[in-house]
């Protein structure tokens, strides 16, 4: 980002049109299946997370850029180094009292993770707060001589997303000619480019982020109403029937990635799409998914986002170790769920708890191998151990 401090947002003005980015998935169905896909195509077709998996990142905390956020960071920030990742607020100022006084309350555990920790976050106003501080920060909105809207949405996904081995792209030397690469990826967020129509009947292109929804069945990528929907050269919010998009044609959700294409046998850089609507009315009916896309919330711990916290409360798990039945106790009922998980955090069971003393037994257990397991209700979790 350039001059940040004495930039301005730009006003109103007349959109551009024309030269929206032209899509067309060029992987196809299963292409892992023949060729290890590359981190990028995970996180692309992956619209609930991050599309890396670093500190590296604005607003992340980690001050001196080593990986891992801890109190060497807040050490440096007190004493005065500031940069992108030090704006832990997001206020778009750097290493303030208000970003230390954030950091602290994470690094002794009074909050479970900062503002901009997007795979952390549990509610939708989290997420959207967050975005649109980082939207803000961002000037895809300025204007620039020449420019078509495909600009202006790529110059965005650049900015948001990533895209990786980029320097190797043939198009990469014209590409960093009309945008500028080095903050590629600096808000790490999973913005894509959107296909629209506009009101006038051209061709157009603007931005999209899920934000998904705060009810757990209803988080689902393919629902087109949990989507944000923007206009990159204004930063207005975009629903069917505004000028940037006709509510009677066809909406795309896509970007730019590089990925193994099973029927090429390479790997290549592509426009690609994810995801398409046709509007009729401005009602969404779903016309298309990627067939790798992921359609539920992915949690690091295998817990529901919003499960209720039992934090405070003692957990009782006995007999452990255990054979072929296991209790687990809450000394006050309740309703939450429990998971019995592997030490890695994949789920292996799970249910309602409808009682303050639940059974897990044979049926379940008796399949398990020997070894140590993670008992989790709510978010208290203990380690368990089966014998033979």
């Amino acid at each position: 980002m350039k001059d940040l401090t004495n930039r301005i947002k730009n006003g109103a003005r007349n959109l551009v049109l024309y030269g929206a980015v032209a899509f067309g998935l060029a992987f196809g169905t299963g292409e892992a299946q023949s060729q290890e896909q590359t981190e990028n195509y995970k996180h692309f077709v992956n619209p609930y997370i991050a599309p890396r998996e670093i500190k590296d990142y604005w607003g992340s905390g980690d001050t001196n850029n080593d990986g891992v956020i801890n109190q060497a960071d807040a050490t440096a920030m007190q004493a005065g180094t500031a940069n992108y990742r030090t704006d832990v607020d997001g206020d778009g100022a750097m290493s303030t009292s208000a970003d230390l006084a954030l950091l602290k309350k994470y690094l002794n555990g009074e909050i479970k993770y900062l503002p901009g920790h997007w795979n952390k976050l549990e509610s939708v106003a989290e997420r959207k707060n967050w975005f649109k501080k980082m939207l803000a920060i961002d000037d895809t909105n300025y204007f620039r001589e020449g420019w078509s809207c495909g600009n202006y949405s790529s110059n965005l996904f650049y900015n948001m997303n990533w895209v990786e081995n980029i320097t190797n792209w043939e198009q990469y030397n014209t590409q960093n000619r009309i945008y500028d690469l080095s903050d590629l990826g600096i808000f790490n967020l999973p913005v894509y480019i959107v296909s629209t129509t506009a009101k006038n009947g051209g061709s157009h292109a603007i931005n999209g982020i899920f934000l998904g929804s705060d009810t757990t069945f209803e988080d689902n990528s393919t629902n087109f109403k949990y989507w944000l929907f923007l206009e990159p050269q204004t930063d207005e919010e975009i629903t069917p029937g505004n000028f940037s998009m006709d509510e009677n044609k066809p909406v795309k959700v896509g970007g730019i990635v590089y990925g193994y294409s099973k029927s090429l046998k390479k790997y290549l850089w592509v426009t690609g799409n994810i995801l398409e609507w046709n509007l009729n009315n401005g009602t969404p009916s779903l016309s298309y998914q990627s067939e790798d896309l992921v359609t539920t919330r992915p949690s690091s711990s295998g817990i529901d986002p919003g499960c209720p916290n039992t934090s405070g409360y003692s957990l009782s798990v006995f007999p452990n170790p255990f054979t072929y039945e296991i209790n687990v106790s809450l000394p006050e009922f309740q309703n939450v769920r429990l998971y019995l998980m592997d030490l890695n955090g994949r789920v292996l069971f799970k249910t309602p708890c409808i009682a303050p003393l639940m059974k897990i037994r044979e049926s379940v257990l008796g399949k398990l191998p020997a070894g140590a397991y993670f008992i989790q209700v709510g978010r208290e979790r203990q380690t368990v151990v089966k014998v033979q």
